[in-house]
């Protein structure tokens, strides 16, 4: 049962994190001094919690640079005149992203 809580707390905390703290240099300095001050136990799960955190930001990070280069391969396709149905097969990205895609062209 407290595991379970563990649990729940922790992914209460990580969604917060995701959502709403954006520490600045100081804060993030200041955050680390009073965690170094808690008990070792909480120490190590807030920690544990912020490398969770972290890993998750740079998946989202690295995904998001994966969707951002296949926009950029789709819309030169798109510019060398290729098919919608060719670059979506080719790339992977549905027939509506590269329709939406042609679009932004249209009006850059």
């Amino acid at each position: 049962m407290e595991d379970r809580l563990d649990r729940a707390r922790e992914s209460l905390l990580t969604g917060f994190f995701e959502t709403y703290l954006k520490l600045t240099d100081d804060e993030e300095n200041q955050f680390q001094e009073e965690v170094k001050a808690m008990d070792p136990k909480e120490a190590k799960k807030i920690m544990e919690v912020i490398t969770s955190y972290e890993r998750k930001g740079i998946e989202q990070g690295i995904e998001q640079g994966k969707e951002q280069g296949l926009g950029q391969v789709a819309k030169r396709m798109l510019s060398k005149g290729k098919q919608v149905e060719e670059i979506a097969d080719l790339t992977g990205l549905s027939i509506s992203d590269v329709e939406r895609l042609k679009e932004e062209m249209w009006w850059e």
